[in-house]
C-alpha cells in the first residue's frame, strides 16, 4: 500500500508521495489549507475525507523598543515597529510591551512604575494571537517632579550666635536637577550646589529659616526648610548683640579669636585632650582677613608659623577649620583685616 498526500489552499495545490508512511511534513504558506490522502494498493485507489487547517507562522520580532521617561511620576513612553515577513503584512500586526513578561499592553505609555528604578521594557509582535519572540530595550528609570531636599540648621559657637545649615537632595531628584536656596521666604533666590552650606549669625531671640528646592525639566519641588532660633537674653548673659553695630574695621586692624573648645578630637600625647582648630572669625562684610598662629613642626620640633587668607561672608563672618590641632582650650589666632 502506498499513499499520496494532496493539499490545497484554493489558489495553490500540491501533492507528496509518502510511500507506506502514515505521517509526513510539508512546507506551506500562511493561510487555510485542505488536506486529503489517496491510497493505492496496486489494484485500485481510494480517497480519504478532507481536513482543513489554518496555518499561521510566527511573526518576525519588532524593532528594538525605544524607551524614555516622560517626566511624569512612574511613567515611561515606549515605541517599536512591527516588521512584515513570514506571510504577515505590517497592517496585520500589533506590538505589545511589558516590564515583567507577564502583563502585556499595546499602549505606548507604561504607568505605575517606581521612580528612580531602571526598567527593561520587552516588546513582541502579536498577529491575532500568534506571537513573535521577545526583544528587550536598554534599562530606563522613570522620574517625576523632584522631591524636596532635606535641610538641617543648628546654632554653633561658644555663644550660640552662629548658624550653620546643611542639606541633602531629596529621594527623587530626577535627572539634571539644579538647586536654589533662600533665607528670606523666597523673596530672593540664589543657586546652590550639592555640598554647599549656609552660615550666618543671629541676635538673641532671632530666628532664621533656610530653604532649598530642586528644579528639573519635570518640575520644581517644594521648599525643604529648617528653622533655628537663638534663645533670648538672660540676666547673666553678655549683651553681644552690640557686636553687629560695630564700625568697619580699618585695613590692618588685628583681632584675636579663641578656638571653639567644643570641637574636641581624640586624646593624644601627655595632655589627654585635644581640640580641633575651629574658629568663628569676624570682620568687615565681604572682605578678607589674614589669620595666623604658631605651632610645633613635628619634622624638626621647631616652632613654625601658619597663615591663611580667609574670606568673610556678607555678614562679615566665617567659620574656619585650620589643619592643626591644639591641647589648649584657650588657643588663639591673630587675624589682620585686609
Amino acid at each position: 500500500m502506498s499513499y499520496t498526500l494532496h493539499y490545497s489552499n484554493g489558489h495553490t495545490s500540491d501533492s507528496k508521495n509518502v510511500g507506506g508512511a502514515t505521517s509526513t511534513t510539508v512546507s506551506v504558506s500562511r493561510g487555510t489549507w485542505t488536506f486529503w490522502v489517496e491510497a493505492d494498493n496496486g489494484h485500485g485507489t481510494k480517497t480519504s475525507g478532507q481536513a482543513s487547517y489554518a496555518y499561521k507562522p510566527t511573526p518576525l520580532t519588532p524593532s528594538t523598543p525605544a524607551v524614555k521617561a516622560t517626566g511624569n511620576s512612574g511613567e515611561l513612553s515606549v515605541s517599536a515597529s512591527p516588521r512584515a515577513g513570514n506571510g504577515w503584512s505590517v497592517g496585520e500586526l500589533t506590538v505589545e510591551y511589558s516590564v515583567d513578561q507577564v502583563t502585556w499592553t499595546s499602549s505606548s505609555t507604561i504607568r505605575g512604575l517606581t521612580d528612580g528604578h531602571a526598567y527593561t521594557v520587552y516588546a513582541r509582535t502579536n498577529g491575532g494571537g500568534q506571537y513573535s519572540d521577545v526583544v528587550a530595550s536598554s534599562p530606563v528609570a522613570p522620574y517625576g517632579p523632584p522631591s524636596a531636599p532635606s535641610v538641617s540648621c543648628e546654632l554653633t559657637g561658644k555663644k550660640q550666635k552662629k548658624v550653620s545649615c546643611s542639606w541633602n537632595p531629596g529621594a527623587n531628584s530626577g535627572a539634571g536637577a539644579e538647586y536654589e536656596q533662600t533665607d528670606d521666604g523666597g523673596k530672593s533666590v540664589e543657586n546652590v550646589e550639592i555640598g554647599d552650606t549656609y552660615d550666618g549669625k543671629l541676635k538673641r531671640g532671632e530666628s532664621l529659616t533656610w530653604c532649598v528646592r530642586a528644579r528639573t525639566n519635570a518640575g520644581t519641588s517644594e521648599w525643604g526648610c529648617d528653622t533655628v532660633t537663638r534663645p533670648s537674653k538672660h540676666d547673666n548673659d553678655d549683651n553681644d548683640d552690640d557686636d553687629d553695630k560695630k564700625q568697619a574695621y580699618p585695613v590692618g586692624t588685628e583681632q584675636q579669636f579663641y578656638v571653639d573648645y567644643t570641637q574636641r578630637c581624640h586624646p593624644f600625647g601627655p595632655w589627654g585632650t585635644c581640640y580641633q582648630m575651629v574658629f568663628d572669625i569676624s570682620g568687615n562684610p565681604n572682605s578678607t582677613v589674614s589669620c595666623g598662629y604658631w605651632y610645633w613642626d613635628t619634622w624638626n620640633w621647631q616652632p613654625a608659623w601658619n597663615e591663611e587668607e580667609i574670606a568673610l561672608d556678607k555678614n562679615g563672618y566665617a567659620r574656619h577649620t585650620f589643619p592643626h590641632r591644639t591641647p589648649n582650650w584657650d588657643q588663639t589666632i591673630t587675624c589682620t583685616q585686609q
